[in-house]
């Protein structure tokens, strides 16, 4: 009898040893999310093929997930202009669908050090770099630069799902380069309220040559749109129902069209900000009251800058006043054309059959903008190496993780639960822990979350209670055995 007990007691001690020791975190992946923006899916890094090929391997999924094993390019994440800049679209990854969703309120930057700016210099015998600043000046060869600007850049990236776009670079009547507008054929731009900038995209360079001959349209129906960063998503038709969702995810939708005592007609929009959802009225007659819709000026804008595309890195640009053709022009990538009638100027910096665009505050990478003379300008992409004459110019840029605080929400069946994440900190819901990654110097408004499972917590505690009545069982039946011999 004794000798069961005794087993007994042993087998406790060894159960709950077990359970009190064996590791009970499940890793689940990590979740990136822009401000005002919520996601669910958490991601591995990329898996190995050892990985694919022994599924043990792989992390299990905790309870009231769903997982499974995705193309970063088959990823539907509720942000995919997040993850671009993020996954690898030829890589594999162990996805994993949480059951609530986890948002960012707020990034709020605490500390941001200072940036490393360089340009490396490379001619046939050597390589050298200069540290850059802004106003300073440098030499290439023999010519003298100035940094106008060091800047977010913008423009078009390749995305075999994404459509044409062209990206239009401003010289302005002070001299100086804007960001560029960048257009697809549902969205137009207005410079200083005078011209007029569409694209639009054909098979051929013959095709874009006859619609540059057969010019403007005569006006349809009336149009309104949707202001969205610099473009605009335009409507036929006063057709209550019609709407869209911006890119900040704000969504704008026309419900109805009122009459008022002097005989106008008032557009009514419901505007959805997240939770906050209101309704604004918009009278065509003033349309700077409103910073969300936008009416079609056509008739009254004096010129139209038209540019049409066929193929990568090459467009025409046509230039009109009225309905009347002034002049036109062919542009090469980079190339830049002077616009008759007007003291501003225009560049080519993109255009792809397929591509996204990049908006300054979306964009990971940097650009360093130098003057020279004659009015010779350098546009240097983070990473892209440029050739100067004899000589190779690459700009770099290093920065530090920046100190930030983010404010986030985890909501699940209704209930929402608020927390900051900042450095060395961390925050439970439940079984669900979330630990800050490191701050991407490049988006750090984007916050970057791990996310662990700890699966064994109530075990862990009942291990330790069992482990803890077998080692007291197993002490109290090896001293009675003993007074029993004795």
């Amino acid at each position: 009898m004794k000798r069961t007990t005794a087993m007994v007691f042993l087998v406790m001690l060894g159960v709950g040893a077990y359970l009190a020791l064996a590791p009970g975190t499940i890793h689940v992946g990590q979740v990136r999310i822009s401000e005002k923006a919520s996601e669910r899916l958490a991601v591995t890094r990329p898996l190995a093929q050892a990985d694919l090929e022994d599924p043990a391997m792989l992390d299990e999924a905790p309870p009231g997930t769903l997982q499974a094993i995705l193309p970063g390019a088959e990823i539907p994440f509720a942000n995919p202009e997040v993850a671009r800049n993020w996954i690898d679209p030829t890589a594999t990854y162990q996805v994993t669908e949480l059951p609530f969703e986890l948002g960012l309120e707020e990034a709020e930057l605490i500390e941001e050090p200072d940036a490393r700016n360089t340009l490396r210099i490379r001619d046939a015998v050597e390589e050298h770099s200069e540290q850059i600043d802004l106003g300073a000046t440098l030499s290439i060869g023999d010519d003298i630069y100035k940094i106008a600007e060091l800047r977010r850049w913008a423009g078009v990236l390749p995305d075999p799902e994404g459509m044409p776009h062209v990206a239009i670079g401003i010289r302005g009547t002070d001299g100086m380069w804007l960001p560029p507008l960048i257009l697809s054929e549902i969205s137009e731009a207005r410079i200083d309220d005078v011209i007029l900038v569409r694209m639009s995209w054909h098979a051929s360079e013959s095709e874009a040559r006859s619609a540059i001959e057969a010019g403007p349209q005569p006006p349809g129906p009336p149009r309104w749109g949707i202001v969205d960063g610099v473009g605009v998503q335009w409507f036929e038709g006063v057709v209550p129902g019609t709407g869209a969702i911006r890119g900040d995810g704000v969504e704008v939708t026309l419900v109805d069209v009122e009459t008022t005592e002097e005989g106008r007609d008032v557009l009514i929009f419901m505007v959805r900000d997240n939770d906050d959802v209101h309704l604004e009225r918009v009278d065509p007659t003033k349309p700077e009251e409103s910073p969300l819709v936008v009416f079609d000026r056509v008739a009254q804008m004096p010129s139209l800058l038209w540019i049409h595309g066929w193929r990568d890195r090459v467009a025409m640009a046509a230039y009109y006043s009225g309905a009347t053709l002034v002049e036109e022009a062919k542009l090469d990538l980079g190339d830049s054309w002077e616009l008759p009638e007007q003291d501003l100027a225009i560049r080519l910096e993109g255009a792809l059959a397929t591509g996204t665009p990049v908006r300054p505050e979306d964009s990971p990478f940097y650009q360093a903008v130098l003057a020279g003379k004659d009015d010779h300008w350098l546009f240097l992409r983070e990473g892209e190496t440029e050739r100067v004459n004899d000589y190779q110019v690459r700009y770099h840029r290093e920065q530090d993780p920046p100190e930030m605080a983010y404010h986030l929400y985890v909501q699940q069946n209704g209930t929402r639960s608020e927390f900051n994440l900042e450095a060395e900190t961390a925050f439970r819901v439940g079984s669900w822990a979330f630990h800050p990654g490191t701050p991407d110097p490049r988006m750090p408004h984007i916050a970057i979350v791990k996310v662990d499972y700890h699966q064994r917590d109530w075990l862990g505690r009942a291990g330790v209670v069992l482990a803890t009545i077998g080692f007291v069982g197993l002490v109290v039946t090896a001293l009675t055995r003993f007074s029993g011999a004795s």
